[in-house]
């Protein structure tokens, strides 16, 4: 039986230039060595945190799925690391649109077609992978994809910004768990960081998927796929007061030896560390 680890593995996405947001970063500062803590869980809930998701349940559940001459495409907002917002005093994590062909997501990768603002804006023609082209149009906070070349263009599909984002939190209702004497999201994403490797992790909330903003607080990535899996071995969320400690063991095949993580309860000693990892990721993810 093939396992997560392997899957993962062999279908990591090349890079692909259909990306229609320019993948710039600025230099972040190096995290410094992090000193072994013990736990300190509620016993009476549970704090160990897995990886034991695949391509259908990261870019198909919660997305918005349409049909298109005999293939099938998903749009699905993809979250970034959470940043303050002085407006709405809490942290919001700020999405963008990956458009994707998933016909084949359970035996191969997704192609990517285009990744683009979560805003009016955006009008342009993009290649599909299997040929053809189409037009994305983002206008009156509708998302709206158009059949391109051979005449007029005509609507292929549509769906209002406040529609697929609802899509993604009613999903988001499968992924709450107790933590600490709160209601935490952890819902499962692969997004693209730096040079188009891919990350993985989960976008985070407290008691609600979506905050009073209307978007989730905080992204955190645990691993990169990059010629090989690299595991991150403290990650920290300021807007959940958590940190994500990696207790697997990186030389096992076993997807829940490799893929383990334990959630603790962060103190104040942490707190420049906390802002470091941010400034770190915020570099990383578009």
């Amino acid at each position: 039986m093939m396992t997560i680890l392997s899957f993962l593995l062999l279908f990591t996405p090349a890079p692909s230039p259909a990306a229609m947001l320019p993948l710039e970063y600025v230099s972040a500062k190096a995290l410094p060595p992090q000193e072994a803590k013990p736990p300190t869980p509620n016993p009476s809930e549970d704090t160990h945190i897995y990886w034991t998701h695949l391509y259908q349940e990261a870019f198909c559940n919660g997305a918005a799925i349409f049909q298109h001459k005999g293939r099938t495409y998903s749009m699905k907002p993809m979250f970034g690391k959470g940043r303050y917002d002085e407006q709405a005093k809490t942290y919001i994590s700020r999405p963008v649109i990956y458009f994707m062909d998933v016909s084949d997501v359970n035996t191969s990768a997704a192609p990517l077609v285009a990744i683009f603002e979560f805003a009016d804006g955006v009008d342009a023609a993009k290649d599909l992978p299997t040929g053809g082209k189409v037009r994305i149009r983002t206008e009156n906070s509708t998302i709206k994809i158009l059949s391109e070349g051979g005449g007029t263009p005509s609507l292929i599909y549509s769906i209002t910004y406040s529609g697929i984002l609802k899509l993604w939190a009613n999903n988001a209702e499968n992924y709450k768990r107790p933590l600490y004497g709160e209601t935490v999201y952890l819902v499962p994403q692969f997004i693209r960081a730096k040079d188009s490797v891919p990350q993985a992790g989960f976008v985070v909330s407290k008691n609600k998927p979506l905050s009073v903003a209307g978007y989730p607080q905080d992204f955190i990535a645990l691993f990169s796929l990059n010629n090989g899996m690299t595991v991150r071995r403290m990650r920290y969320s300021i807007p959940l007061g958590l940190k994500f400690r990696y207790v697997g063991d990186t030389n096992s095949t076993a997807d829940k030896v490799f893929f383990h993580w334990q959630a603790e309860e962060m103190d104040n000693s942490e707190l420049y560390d906390a802002l470091d990892d941010e400034a770190a990721e915020a570099a990383l993810v578009p």
